[in-house]
């Protein structure tokens, strides 16, 4: 996203945030903020020319502390008037843990950090934040906002692709390093793809990283695999399932095709998962096919499997 212009003989305004993104960053949903908007007279986004709701950073760190509260068991009508300073220490009284990341390692500061040209601070607030957050925490709250918001600031003309490129080698460092925790690990074995032409794999290394915390055992094939390599790799790997990532760039007549194809390869006791947001645009998904949209569900998904094979 572009930021505001700066006002006459003062500092530039804090950039502005369009509903669909303060939704994903805060976890609250778009129909919520316009009735948090009507109630209770907060949020209060400015508007565009076109009457879209824009909304600062001072919302978004708000919000993101309100709905917090939230799942700590605090009412909506309790929390929505408080300042940030109260709602910091009415957390930290509920939760001390929730309050240990710093508000400059919030997905859009990090992105602030390649539009001014300075890795090195991105670099090492992903340390901390993994640090501090832990594996699954780290994956959810920070990396998985970070892809989506640098997609935004480059729709959005507020980095370039040599930006974006850096951002996202940063933090698939990152996920190295994290992975190399996980080494030796004994638990189910998934292996994680993209069926052909699908060249979009970051998601993948998430994927991966958050079920090797879980206790698995992830084999990433990587981008544009033939399918009869991953169900190949399937067997030789003695998978007890496979994971696909599918991107919005993904064509979905292509897609069914190629999982048609799979299917008719991969052993019948493989469950097959499929995940990204290409995943749900699919039209005709094979029987035995799962969606997995977040996070929680893949971790259940596990779980499940987890258990039919320590029975097996």
């Amino acid at each position: 996203m572009k930021p505001r212009p700066p006002e006459a003989g003062g500092e530039p305004r804090d950039p502005e945030y369009s509903i669909r993104v303060v939704s994903r960053m805060t976890g609250l949903s778009p129909d919520t903020l316009r009735m948090w908007e009507r109630r209770y007279g907060y949020p209060k986004p400015t508007r565009a020319d076109s009457g879209v709701r824009l909304y600062a950073r001072s919302d978004i760190d708000r919000l993101t502390l309100i709905a917090r509260g939230i799942k700590l068991g605090y009412r909506v009508g309790e929390s929505i008037n408080l300042d940030e300073t109260s709602l910091k220490r009415r957390l930290a009284a509920s939760d001390p843990a929730r309050l240990n990341i710093e508000e400059s390692e919030i997905a859009h500061d990090l992105v602030d950090c390649i539009i001014a040209d300075d890795p090195d601070s991105l670099r090492i607030r992903l340390r901390r934040a993994a640090v501090m957050l832990g594996t699954k925490r780290f994956i959810s709250e920070v990396a998985t906002p970070l892809l989506d918001e640098l997609g935004e600031a480059w729709e959005g003309g507020a980095i370039e692709v040599q930006q974006e490129h850096l951002a996202t080698e940063i933090l698939q460092s990152q996920l190295h390093l994290m992975f190399a925790a996980y080494e030796g690990g004994t638990g189910p074995t998934i292996v994680l793809a993209t069926l052909p032409r699908e060249y979009h794999a970051l998601g993948l290394q998430l994927v991966g990283l958050y079920l090797a915390a879980c206790g698995g055992v992830p084999r990433i094939l990587g981008a544009d695999t033939p399918t009869a390599q991953i169900a190949k790799a399937g067997k030789a790997l003695n998978a007890t399932a496979v994971g696909l990532s599918v991107s919005l760039a993904a064509s979905s007549v292509a897609t069914t095709n190629h999982l048609e194809a799979l299917m008719k390869v991969l052993d019948d006791s493989i469950p097959l998962w499929l995940g990204g947001k290409g995943a749900s645009r699919i039209g005709s998904r094979p029987e035995r096919a799962l969606l997995l949209n977040r996070w929680d569900e893949l971790e259940d998904a596990f779980e499940n499997l987890r258990q039919r094979w320590i029975s097996r």
